[in-house]
């Protein structure tokens, strides 16, 4: 009976020395499978970092444009102030002009101070068509700008590509 339970004791033991092994082998396969995902986490790492590196160039470029948008309307208000100058001024004409009707001797002053209010108004027209172009290009520039910025549809193309690189690398790590 003790030899009986010695084979026992031999043969349990033979199992669990069979267990171990394949328990060691199974934990070196998971510190492969380990290592690899380590190495994808460091790739996702690295696109992370650079879709950052997008992102705050993008938020410049925005920041640029609300600042080029703040100074369209400081000019746009200029504008507006300018207009009603010159509606004030051009009720003063039409006043000036019903005196004339009333008087021929007044006439020769007041067609003296309209023309001073022509020259003036000329000015200010000029200074806004100057204004009216610079808000023009300032305008065609902004515009060139945002027809470069990455759409929505460039940065899901970009997304699904470097899952499939992943997915590619994955595969070829896995047959290596």
């Amino acid at each position: 009976m003790s030899e009986k339970l010695l084979y026992q004791i031999i043969n349990t033991l033979e199992d669990m020395q069979g267990d171990i092994s394949s328990l060691k082998e199974s934990q070196a396969l998971m510190k492969d499978d380990i290592s690899s995902l380590k190495e994808s986490q460091a790739l996702m790492k690295d696109d992370i970092s650079s879709l950052k590196e997008s992102q705050a160039l993008m938020k410049d470029d925005i920041s640029s444009l609300k600042e080029s948008q703040a100074l369209m309307k400081d000019d746009i208000s200029a504008m507006k102030s300018d207009i009603s100058g010159m509606k004030v001024e051009m009720t003063g004409m039409k006043d000036d002009i019903s005196s004339l009707k009333e008087s021929q001797d007044l006439m020769k002053g007041d067609i003296s101070s309209l023309k001073e209010t022509t020259a003036r108004m000329e000015k200010k027209l000029d200074a806004t068509n100057e204004q009216t172009g610079k808000l023009t290009e300032q305008n065609y520039t902004i515009l060139a700008r945002l027809d470069n910025m990455p759409t929505k549809e460039n940065l899901e193309f970009f997304d699904l590509k470097i899952g499939k690189h992943d997915r590619d690398i994955y595969d070829l790590k896995k047959q290596a």
